[in-house]
């Protein structure tokens, strides 16, 4: 639901549960230990702002089951330096306000590729295809 474990700062890792479909709205708001999370397939939409203020979350995979993802998901997460999302949710994707100017890298599922992207202050500065013919069942 939503708010579920906002500002729960001693949070450093949580596996959802598959009998979860839906992330609410600031589930894990201001969760600032937050380093590892997985996502279930049984999970096809995530809540506005659902992440935002996990300054500790490095990485974070969304998987191809997503159809659906809020405002501002991301906003404020300081140390995220790679997603992992599928092509149809990119032009959700806003990465205006995560809170640093580092370069980071957002891995896009496309049919059997994983197209890079490599964002430095907002401009992409590189994109590389690679053909991904195996790829694990969380994504």
């Amino acid at each position: 639901g939503d708010f579920v474990f906002s500002w729960c700062s001693s949070l450093a890792q949580i596996s959802i549960p598959f009998s979860v479909t839906q992330i609410g709205n600031y589930a894990f708001y201001g969760c600032s230990s937050l380093t590892q999370i997985y996502i279930p397939p049984s999970v096809t939409q995530i809540g506005d702002s659902a992440f935002s203020v996990c300054s500790s979350l490095t990485e974070i995979s969304i998987p191809s089951s997503v159809t659906q993802i809020g405002k501002d998901i991301f906003n404020k997460c300081s140390s995220l330096a790679k997603i992992l999302v599928p092509s149809s949710l990119i032009s959700q994707l806003n990465l205006e306000n995560l809170g640093h100017s580092s370069e980071i890298e957002i891995d896009v599922l496309w049919r059997k590729y994983i197209i890079k992207y490599q964002i430095y202050l907002s401009i992409t500065i590189s994109i590389v295809m690679i053909n991904h013919t195996q790829l694990s069942e969380k994504y």
